[in-house]
């Protein structure tokens, strides 16, 4: 008699996620009595291991068929030439950000760099030209090493 409620509380998981949340419906789906369903799904909903199978449920519907939704509803946004130009740039940072080319983020300001340059005595013009041609020697390095990867 356990399987059969183990199955039927993974059957009201899985409805609970799909039903957009409506744990009566759920609760009835299930297999459970529409007489008693309000009180069963409340019930079911503080139960640890129902709780973990709806999260499993849920985990698994953003994975697939949401997640697949989502992107072709960014992917019309962007076809979109009607759409608002800031809610096509935002689909387009979404869908960037999400294939893993997240912008840079701006560096802080260094502290040589928060006073004008004609405000520098010589020495941190100095310092600050060093700092500077550090970096971009890094980045000559750096942008040498994927031109030849």
């Amino acid at each position: 008699m356990s399987a059969v409620i183990i199955d039927q509380q993974r059957a009201f998981a899985e409805a609970y996620v799909l039903g957009n949340g409506n744990a009566t419906q759920a609760a009835i789906a299930a297999g459970y009595s529409p007489i008693s369903a309000r009180q069963t799904a409340s019930r079911l909903l503080h139960t640890p291991h129902v709780q973990e199978a709806i999260r499993r449920a849920q985990a698994h519907a953003l994975r697939g068929r949401l997640a697949s939704k989502a992107l072709g509803v960014l992917e019309k946004i962007l076809d979109d030439d009607g759409a608002p130009a800031g809610v096509r740039v935002d689909a387009a940072k979404t869908v960037l950000d999400r294939a893993g080319f997240a912008a840079a983020r701006t560096p802080e300001p260094d502290s040589l760099v928060e006073q004008p340059l004609h405000a520098m005595g010589a020495a941190e013009l100095e310092a600050f030209i060093r700092k500077e041609q550090r970096a971009l020697d890094v980045l000559r390095a750096h942008a040498g090493d994927v031109a030849e990867g």
